[in-house]
């Protein structure tokens, strides 16, 4: 990005330079002002927001139909690549395994030589949807055939299997000749596994056809770590599976259900290993899918906490903020419009706390009875008791007094308790967070309520509130002024000697010239001294730049120290809001010297955001001391100017000209 021009008038010549100073201080000071210029993007975790979620889409938070449109864009790729694993997996142990079993001697009958073969093409159909939405995911792969290679593949895949499916059903038991097996039963669910994913990205690609975001998904890197993970604890089951059912006996079928309990560690206790071997390996595989479901686990805690909910937060405000802002017509103060804005903000963030905890409960508790439903029809147990087995097993407890035993009960409970993984990290997420924030603040409360009489007879003296602890008169104090300035010099007299230019063709003398402007800047500012009010009108100009840098210093100083000991987050008064705006008129549309009340719930505000307050006033503290100083060196050096010239092979290019530099006065 260009620098912004100097107030002074600039001509080139092909003369030698005659002023190596100023050109070394011009240059200098085009490399700060180029830097200055840049645009201060705000980091993630001050804003609390995901923007890689963000900057694709065409709508933006506060847009109708926000909610919908993002969903599709950043969840419903998480959820196709969070099934498909599990599709594979399911559909291995629908291929291995035979589909009928004798109702007379209780055996395995050997499958159609077609059947096998359509399931082996289902299976590698999956496989390649998989591996197409992998590469979509690490973006190595066209964002537009790798969806149809995945929407097509998952959705051939699942037609196939519903075919072979039904003409085994027709053919082999409408008699009661044959039985189904577990392996058929993993068929079905695989094939419907197959057909939701197809669906969901199906969704996804339709948004992209419609212009609402851009061909590629609106994931970071640790969200598209998900899949990845999905993957692998997929692999890790289908291979321990693999190993276990020759060591204990058993069936695929009924090991990748093994294995799926002792993973979850739910330990129903139905099916135990017997030998030492087998003993060994269970050791071996627990720990390892513990560490991989652990890592699933962050991850989605994390995706909830630090995308879904802000963002949520965000366009609930933003909403409110235009509405308010499109239907004020009464005159109000500057602190009257800021209250405005931080109620809305306090109560959308209080709404949407519990809005979440009520749609994660609802979700909760239909997944809850679909199981108890299920298990009902495939067990054959009282309703209360599968409704008793399925809050058990949600909850990870697993008394073993109930454990599915059918052919389709265990099938159905690898699927449904690997499903509830994500669904309860949202639970805990979202009621720990609501419980713990409530719970708080009734504690201090109850604090407050039983300390009053205390304090009143002396004994005990309440703790300060976390709110406010800046003092924005800090500096009205003429002493405290001068005495945060000469504690201020050193610090900034350490700034301003730092080379801006390291380029590697400066030679020794310009080096040297460098150094020489900034010992002269140096100077400047030693020669100022405390007594700031007797100097002329330029010098006392500078000094109120000064003191401005010791107001930031000073803030930031105390920043620093109160987030290293707040325990939650702080939020600041508007008296302290309004300082920091007086301090960086960069966030005002039109700095001045008064701020627009309609300020602060105009589209500028910061207030619309979730932010962490004390890192965006750190940071928004930092912007304004870089501010400051670029304008005390540029002041300066420009009192250094005269007429000069500039060689050639100065500039590096072939521009002809010599620098000529007026006195005007530079704000």
């Amino acid at each position: 990005m260009s620098a912004q021009p100097l107030d002074c008038e600039i001509m080139i010549s092909s003369t030698p330079s005659e002023n190596a100073e100023f050109q070394k201080a011009l240059l200098e000071l085009l490399a700060v002002q180029q830097f200055q210029d840049e645009d201060f993007k705000i980091p993630r975790k001050i804003l609390n927001v995901n923007h890689m979620s963000l900057k694709d889409l065409t709508i933006k938070p506060g847009d109708p139909h926000f909610v919908i449109w993002f969903t599709i864009a950043t969840y419903f790729p998480i959820i196709a690549a969070c099934m498909g694993p599990l599709a594979s997996m399911t559909s291995i142990a629908a291929l291995v395994l035979n589909w009928r079993r004798s109702s007379v001697s209780n055996t395995d009958i050997k499958d159609y030589h077609w059947v096998t073969a359509l399931n082996a093409v289902s299976l590698a159909l999956g496989f390649i949807a998989n591996f197409s939405l992998l590469l979509n995911f690490s973006q190595r792969f066209d964002y537009k055939r790798a969806q149809i290679v995945s929407i097509s593949g998952w959705f051939i895949a699942s037609i196939i299997l519903m075919v072979i499916l039904l003409l085994t059903h027709v053919t082999s038991f409408r008699e009661n000749k044959y039985s189904p097996t577990d392996s058929f039963w993993y068929g079905v669910l695989t094939a419907i596994i197959y057909m939701t994913s197809s669906l969901v990205l199906s969704v996804n690609f339709i948004g992209y056809l419609l212009g609402k975001y851009s061909a590629r998904f609106n994931l970071d890197s640790y969200q598209r770590s998900l899949m990845f993970q999905t993957l692998l604890l997929s692999t890790w089951l289908s291979i321990g599976s693999a190993f276990l059912s020759h060591l204990m006996s058993h069936s695929y079928g009924v090991t990748l259900y093994y294995c799926t309990v002792t993973i979850l560690t739910i330990g129903l206790g139905d099916i135990t290993p017997k030998t030492h071997a087998s003993k060994g390996l269970t050791l071996v595989f627990a720990l390892i899918g513990l560490l991989i479901l652990g890592l699933i686990i962050s991850t989605i805690r994390d995706i909830i906490l630090s995308d879904h909910f802000p963002t949520m937060i965000w366009n609930h405000i933003e909403r409110e903020r235009r509405r308010a802002f499109a239907d004020h017509e009464i005159e109000c103060t500057e602190e009257e419009m800021f209250d405005m804005m931080n109620t809305i903000r306090v109560q959308k963030l209080r709404s949407q706390k519990y809005i979440s905890l009520i749609v994660t409960l609802v979700t909760f508790i239909c997944f809850w009875m679909l199981g108890a439903v299920v298990f009902h029809c495939t067990e054959g147990w009282p309703i209360f008791d599968c409704v008793y087995f399925c809050f058990l097993c949600l909850l990870t407890i697993g008394y073993g007094d109930f454990a599915p035993a059918t052919v389709a009960g265990r099938p159905f409970f690898v699927v449904w308790a690997l499903s509830a993984v994500p669904l309860m990290t949202m639970l805990i997420s979202n009621m720990s967070d609501t419980l713990i924030s409530s719970f708080g603040k009734y504690t201090e409360r109850f604090q407050e309520l039983i300390g009053w009489p205390l304090q009143l007879v002396g004994l005990v003296k309440l703790p300060s509130t976390q709110v406010g602890r800046l003092n924005p008169e800090m500096f009205q104090n003429k002493e405290r002024v001068d005495e945060g300035i000469k504690v201020a010099y050193d610090q900034l007299a350490t700034l301003l000697r730092n080379d801006t230019i390291t380029s590697d063709n400066t030679d020794k003398s310009s080096m040297t010239n460098i150094k020489r402007v900034n010992t002269n800047v140096q100077k400047f500012i030693d020669d100022l001294g405390p007594d700031y009010g007797s100097e002329a009108d330029d010098e006392l100009d500078n000094t109120e730049d000064l003191l401005d840098l010791v107001k930031i210093i000073y803030h930031v100083r105390k920043l620093l120290i109160t987030m290293s000991t707040d325990e939650a987050p702080r939020h600041y008064l508007y008296n302290q809001w309004h300082s920091l705006l007086l301090l960086n008129p960069r966030l005002r549309k039109d700095p001045g010297e008064d701020i627009d009340p309609n300020f602060w719930i105009s589209k500028l505000s910061p207030l619309k955001y979730p932010i962490n307050e004390s890192e965006y006033f750190l940071y928004r503290y930092l912007e304004a001391l870089q501010h400051k100083i670029n304008l005390i060196v540029k002041k300066r050096l420009i009192s250094y100017s005269r007429p000069g010239f500039i060689a050639d092979n100065e500039w590096g290019n072939d521009e002809k000209a010599s620098v000529i530099t007026s006195n005007k006065k530079n704000n």
